[in-house]
C-alpha cells in the first residue's frame, strides 16, 4: 500500500458522497445506480454522438473537408522510422492490449488500495465506452480518410475513432485514479501526466497511419472520457 492512500488512517474527501473505506454499496442499489446513473446518461450521450456523426458526414460534410489537409501531411512526412513508432502506440489502443489493461489495472488498484469503487468505475467507464462505439457505428457510416493506409480498414465506419475512445476511458480514469489516491505529489504527477498523454499519443497515431479523420479521434477520445466520468461520479454518489 506504499504510496497509495491507506483507507483505514483517511476519511473520504466528501463523506456523504464516498465511504472512507471505497466499499461498493448493495448488490441492489448498485443495478439501480449503475441503470439509472450510468445507463441513462450514457444513452443521451449515445443520442449526441450519434448527431454529430450524422452531420459530419453528412451536413458539414463539404463544411469540414478541410480537416483531412491533417491526413495528407501526415502522409507526405511517413518514415520508416515513425511508420513503426505509430503501430506500437496505436497498439496501445487495441481491443486485446485495452481489455488486458482494464482487468489488470482493476487488480493492482483493489489490491494496492483496498478500494473498490474506482476498479469497478474504470471497468464500467471502459465497457460503456466500447458499447456507444459500437452502437454509433452501426449507425453511422463515414469513410476513412482517402490517403494511404498503414492498417487494415476495419468493417467499422471512422466515426469515432475506436482505438482513441478505448484508450481514453483506460488511461484517463487511471490517471484519475493516481491523481486522488497517491500521497505523493511526485507520484500523482508522474503517473498521472503519463497516463494522460497516451489518448493524445494514440490518436495522433491513428491521423498518422490514415486511419481516422481528426474529428473522428476528437469525438472518439470525449467519448472514453465522458463514459469514464459518468462512471465514475455515479459510484462515487452511490
Amino acid at each position: 500500500m506504499t504510496g497509495l492512500v491507506d483507507p483505514g488512517t483517511t476519511r473520504s474527501r466528501n463523506p456523504r458522497l464516498e465511504p472512507a473505506d471505497g466499499s461498493l454499496p448493495p448488490a441492489g442499489r448498485l443495478a439501480s445506480v449503475l441503470a439509472l446513473q450510468v445507463l441513462l446518461p450514457v444513452a443521451g450521450w449515445f443520442v449526441i454522438l450519434c448527431g454529430v456523426g450524422y452531420l459530419v458526414g453528412h451536413q458539414l460534410k463539404d463544411s469540414i473537408s478541410g480537416e483531412d489537409g491533417v491526413n495528407r501531411w501526415f502522409a507526405s512526412h511517413r518514415t520508416p522510422g515513425w511508420n513503426d513508432i505509430t503501430l506500437v502506440v496505436s497498439h496501445l489502443g487495441n481491443t486485446s492490449t485495452i481489455i488486458i489493461g482494464m482487468f489488470v489495472s482493476a487488480f493492482i488498484i483493489w489490491r494496492l488500495s483496498g478500494r473498490l469503487r474506482e476498479p469497478v468505475a474504470l471497468i464500467v467507464g471502459v465497457s460503456m465506452q466500447a458499447l456507444v462505439f459500437l452502437l454509433v457505428t452501426i449507425m453511422i457510416d463515414r469513410k476513412r480518410p482517402d490517403v494511404p493506409k498503414l492498417d487494415e480498414s476495419p468493417p467499422t465506419s471512422s466515426f469515432p475513432s475506436g482505438h482513441t475512445g478505448a484508450s481514453s476511458a483506460l488511461y484517463f480514469g487511471l490517471a484519475i485514479i493516481c491523481a486522488t489516491q497517491f500521497e505523493r505529489r511526485w507520484l500523482r504527477v508522474l503517473f498521472g501526466v503519463g497516463f494522460a498523454i497516451i489518448p493524445f499519443a494514440v490518436a495522433t497515431a491513428r491521423l498518422y497511419r490514415g486511419m481516422h479523420h481528426p474529428s473522428d479521434v476528437t469525438f472518439g477520445m470525449l467519448n472514453g472520457l465522458i463514459c469514464m466520468l459518468i462512471a465514475r461520479r455515479a459510484l462515487q454518489r452511490a
